[in-house]
């Protein structure tokens, strides 16, 4: 009976990690406002692929994570980050925004952030 315990627990862990990582993915696809569609003909992979990475139901190669991250505009470091206190959260959220702008928005985003000093 322990082993079983002891399998389920690996198991349940691998899950809610594959879940977190979908869900991440997902973040930075809607912030760079992508469908799942369009981000599947970046990748060169199917809808379907797309759509069970981010449900947690299948991981991603290597080689497809560092394609995705460079297509998201972020390092894939990130897709691992669990940091969802409000603070990190939020700051996550903005730099992966920020990484989308051009320089004139980042200098703007900068202008309005120096106002809450």
């Amino acid at each position: 009976m322990t082993n079983i315990k002891y399998y389920l627990i690996i198991i349940f862990t691998i899950m809610d990690f594959l879940k977190e990582f979908g869900s991440n993915i997902r973040k930075y696809r809607e912030l760079n406002k992508y469908s799942q569609e369009k981000l599947a003909e970046l990748m060169d992979v199917s809808l379907t692929t797309i759509n069970n990475i981010e449900r947690g139901l299948s991981f991603i190669t290597a080689d497809n994570l560092e394609k995705l991250a460079k297509i998201l505009k972020t390092t894939p470091d990130k897709f691992f980050n669990s940091d969802e206190t409000s603070n990190g959260k939020y700051l996550n959220m903005i730099i992966a925004k920020a990484k989308t702008m051009t320089v004139e928005q980042q200098q703007h985003l900068l202008k309005i952030m120096q106002t809450f000093d």
